[in-house]
């Protein structure tokens, strides 16, 4: 079992509600919930769709973001948030490494306990030099309409020193393009300083765990 008050790893999740059909807020909170029960390193966010910072330029500029379902405008507010949730973490709880999973994680009936576990295990035993996270697909550019699935998006770790320069980079990708996914903002971010990235094979399933590089 990982330990709680081990300092080299903090692991950041959140949940904000929407008007989303695919998932009701108790059955988040229930995944949220059982997440939980692992006794992880974990601190877990809570707020309102207006208070991402996506959604606060969205009305900077004249455009009030309202609640929405998956893949909405609003999902892409939420989804955007991430970043800034590592960051607040980073600054709240000092670690080596920080890293994000999403709060309904253990939905995917192919993901169990043990994966997250393990990978928790793995990523404290072997702390990322790189913003490392799982890749259904080799880095490539895509349109901001079609998903970018070069990042599997409920999982990424970095080293604390990388978490100020991602968030500021997301921000700008994202506050001068069109609404899109945060995955697609991530592939933006990492093709300018791919360098900066570790990229490993996977699915959204067990290996997104199962496969972290571990350095020999």
């Amino acid at each position: 079992m990982p330990d709680c008050s081990n300092r080299s790893l903090r692991l950041v999740t959140a949940y904000v509600p929407l008007d989303c059909d695919n998932r009701s807020e108790g059955a988040y909170h229930e995944l949220g919930r059982e997440l939980q029960s692992l006794r992880l390193p974990l601190t877990v966010f809570h707020q309102t769709l207006q208070e991402t910072w996506l959604a606060e330029h969205y009305e900077s500029i004249g455009c009030p973001v309202r609640s929405g379902g998956k893949d909405s405008l609003a999902y892409h507010c939420v989804q955007h948030e991430k970043s800034r949730w590592l960051l607040r973490a980073m600054r709240g709880w000092p670690s080596e490494t920080v890293a994000w999973i999403d709060y309904g994680i253990l939905h995917n009936p192919k993901i169990k306990p043990a994966d997250v576990l393990a990978w928790v295990r793995a990523v404290s035993e072997s702390p990322p030099s790189k913003i490392t996270a799982p890749s259904c697909q080799p880095l490539h550019a895509s349109p901001d309409e079609a998903i970018n699935w070069s990042f599997c998006g409920g999982l990424i770790a970095m080293p604390a020193r990388n978490v100020q320069w991602f968030h500021d980079k997301c921000q700008l990708h994202a506050k001068t393009g069109d609404p899109t996914w945060e995955v697609n903002t991530w592939a933006k971010v990492a093709i300018g300083r791919a360098d900066m990235f570790c990229l490993y094979p996977a699915n959204h399933d067990q290996t997104m765990f199962r496969n972290y590089p571990v350095a020999a």
